[in-house]
């Protein structure tokens, strides 16, 4: 089955992350987030990609509060990045594959985690007000961790589907959650993951 044709093609321009989610737009004061992914190499039809292969808000979990909390308490942190399938493999349909369900603000895990990645203090941006990125949206912080092309495929494979990323503190403790459609790692494509969250 070629996945890329049953998805939407890249976006050839460079996406203004936390200015989607600016105070003008409407939003609520609640948190908000955006996930963005920018592949580079071949994806599993042998095409190159150079460009955005995912751009969509997440969902702030209940569980953010007490992350917060803790937080602001000085203890505690957003840890990692989780990463899973929703149970999809090689045998899913075109439409499991493509249509998926969204999270919802009661989620505490993953559907099915397959692999994770350390966020460090250097993976970490202020952005928005008082910054230097995007100085009039909202004031938020950007993690941005690059997944090169051995990363999250496993030995016996070629490829691993990702449909769904969490971030989580140190504990497992769930901040937010996306879900998406397929989007195909393999063993010759790096993504670059950039998740902002915004106040």
């Amino acid at each position: 089955m070629n996945i890329r044709e049953t998805t939407k093609p890249i976006v050839e321009k460079d996406v203004s992350l936390s200015q989607n989610l600016s105070f003008e737009d409407g939003f609520d004061s609640g948190v908000k987030g955006v996930v963005t992914l920018v592949g580079r190499g071949y994806d599993e039809n042998g095409n190159y990609l150079d460009g955005v292969v995912l751009h969509k808000q997440n969902l702030v979990l209940n569980d953010a509060r007490e992350i917060m909390r803790n937080v602001m308490f000085g203890e505690g942190a957003i840890y990692k990045v989780v990463f899973g399938d929703l149970g999809r493999d090689e045998d899913s349909t075109t439409s499991e594959l493509i249509n998926v369900p969204a999270p919802a603000e009661s989620d505490t895990e993953l559907y099915r985690k397959f692999d994770e990645k350390r966020i460090y203090q250097e993976n970490l941006t202020k952005i928005g007000k008082g910054s230097d990125i995007d100085p009039d949206t909202r004031p938020g912080i950007r993690y941005e961790v690059v997944l090169e092309k051995d990363e999250l495929v496993p030995e016996d494979k070629d490829q691993q589907f990702i449909l769904e990323m969490g971030l989580t503190d140190e504990n497992d403790i769930m901040f937010s959650r996306i879900t998406h459609p397929v989007i195909v790692k393999t063993r010759n494509l790096q993504i670059t993951l950039i998740w902002d969250i915004l106040f």
